[in-house]
């Protein structure tokens, strides 16, 4: 994951497959968070900086349906096993969903970055989806 927290993004989701794992582990098909506005911290020894958010939103095993909140993308995720996926600013169905999903984020706090304390972006980031790997919309 080293090399993807290094590619550019401005918002990331993170949401539980549908395997073994994320069934046993109750994030099955499920938001799990959602990080808007991505500072980076390098860290001696780590294959990819470290990322904390200006807005961050934990919901764990008690997350949204994917399907029901991005039904489209969810579609296309899961069909494909998509592991990493960028959505680019455009009009497309996936990227209006993928918006939609990261706007409840909005006024979530800060995360709390590995070094113990709130880390806020000062900068302005737009709101649009680029979490990263081959699938590209």
């Amino acid at each position: 994951m080293g090399a993807v927290r290094k590619q550019a993004f401005d918002a990331v989701v993170g949401v539980g497959g549908i395997g073994f794992e994320a069934e046993a582990s109750g994030i099955a098909r499920k938001i799990n968070w959602i990080g808007v506005g991505p500072h980076k911290h390098s860290m001696p020894g780590k294959r990819g900086p470290i990322v904390a958010f200006k807005h961050f939103l934990a919901f764990g095993s008690n997350g949204p349906d994917f399907r029901a909140s991005a039904p489209t993308l969810a579609e296309w995720v899961y069909a494909k096993n998509i592991r990493h996926v960028v959505i680019c600013p455009g009009t497309g169905q996936n990227y209006m969903e993928a918006l939609n999903v990261i706007k409840k984020a909005g006024s979530a706090p800060p995360s709390v970055g590995r070094l113990g304390r709130y880390t806020v972006c000062r900068e302005p980031h737009p709101y649009f989806c680029c979490s990263t790997k081959t699938q590209r919309t």
